[in-house]
């Protein structure tokens, strides 16, 4: 198993956690893994101790994750340490969410692992997990009890409804792989003269390293193309006139006067679709 698995393992455990599922996560838990967070002061240690836990657990949330930034690093041939960075939204069952941002940070190691048929073979599994909030609380539960428990160690808290859809993932001028949420970015810009991009989110502008082109190219039924420079979320288009659209977030972009007509139409079938 090479990095590229362990990252898209990495993500599809954490998607499932958030999904109320840890078969996938227990699968590659070691036997003596150290489990650390998400509250303050919670620490478990072996993997009886952990399923236990989690069997235990009874939740009516639900989760949904936001964009994922993603690190890792070997520390040899046998071990790798991965990073992902992102927000995960709480919804309550009186209808009120919260945002957290939490880093999770998985520890994997080579294992000789027996197999149903009496053998064994060598297999990554995780020997530590630490999920962290940017704030936390001392409450050692898996899951906070209640709206204003989770509310305490929340970055911050929306009063609207945010979705979850399409994920891009692209490539951080950082070193990092970034995993959006088609739905949160409102448009893409192509920069150092066309070789690099600028993802614009209501939270912040992220260079990548794909051409405007490239993320097109994969990702053309997220984003319209209404100027040579740019692409635009079409759910993030508040309005458009002669010759500019105007974002949710009250930016303008411009749309050339030969591309206008056109480029209405598009936007028009795209909701239409």
């Amino acid at each position: 198993m090479n990095n590229t698995s362990l990252e898209d393992l990495s993500i599809r455990i954490i998607t499932e956690y958030y999904r109320n599922n840890i078969e996938p996560a227990l699968h590659y838990i070691d036997e003596n893994i150290i489990w650390v967070g998400p509250r303050l002061g919670q620490l478990i240690r072996g993997r009886e101790e952990l399923t236990r836990f989690f069997r235990e657990a009874k939740t009516d949330l639900a989760f949904e994750l936001g964009d994922i930034q993603l690190y890792d690093v070997s520390s040899g041939t046998s071990s790798w340490e991965i990073l992902l960075i992102y927000e995960v939204v709480t919804r309550f069952p009186d209808g009120t969410f919260h945002v957290h941002h939490q880093r999770l940070h998985y520890s994997w190691t080579l294992r000789r692992c027996p197999q149903p048929d009496g053998t064994s073979r060598r297999d990554f599994r995780i020997i530590m997990v630490h999920i962290s909030n940017a704030k936390a609380i001392e409450a050692v539960s898996l899951y906070a009890q209640s709206a204003a428990d989770s509310a305490t160690d929340a970055l911050y808290v929306h009063d609207e409804s945010d979705s979850s859809g399409h994920r891009c993932v692209l490539r951080g001028r950082d070193g990092s792989s970034r995993y959006f949420l088609a739905e949160r970015i409102l448009y893409i810009e192509s920069t150092d003269g066309g070789r690099h991009t600028a993802v614009h989110t209501e939270a912040q502008t992220i260079p990548c390293m794909e051409r405007l082109s490239q993320i097109q190219e994969e990702y053309g039924d997220c984003f319209l193309r209404p100027h040579i420079s740019y692409l635009v979320n079409p759910l993030a288009v508040d309005d458009i006139t002669r010759f500019r659209l105007t974002l949710k977030n009250s930016e303008t972009l411009p749309i050339p006067e030969k591309r206008f007509t056109a480029f209405r139409s598009e936007l028009n079938r795209w909701f239409l679709r």
